[in-house]
């Protein structure tokens, strides 16, 4: 016994050509369901790209307090030889231009070597 095909089918003769099908299928209940569906993989989509953005940013926050702790000792020693070398305070404000000509104030750590070129040997190569 022959499959009996409905004359507007997908499988029908005219597969895939048939614009009744596709017609009578957007207005039928099947449309509403993958509408449906769509909009539940969107929203899922939704959560897991925020869950996965929300995850990163945890791990950002955790590595660099990590980074913080283990590098602290080194902040400390070069913060000791500046005051020592140097005498004074170990940051110092500046002022850089930023985007669109703004002013902008932040912390430096001063450098090792105030003046290089009045070090013994100019501080410079001689080549």
């Amino acid at each position: 016994m022959k499959k009996e095909e409905k004359p507007g089918s997908p499988e029908g003769p005219n597969a895939g050509g048939n614009d009744a099908y596709w017609a009578s299928a957007l207005l039928s209940k099947e449309a509403e369901t993958w509408n449906r569906r769509a909009r539940r993989k969107r929203a899922r989509w939704r959560r897991v790209i925020a869950l996965s953005n929300g995850l990163k940013r945890v791990v950002d926050v955790v590595g660099s307090l990590c980074a913080i702790l283990l590098l602290s000792p080194v902040f400390l020693f070069t913060a000791w030889a500046i005051k020592r070398e140097d005498g004074g305070p170990i940051l110092f404000k500046q002022m850089r231009v930023g985007e669109r000509g703004r002013h902008l104030r932040h912390l430096r750590a001063k450098p090792g070597i105030s003046c290089p070129w009045q070090i013994e040997g100019g501080g410079r190569s001689a080549s």
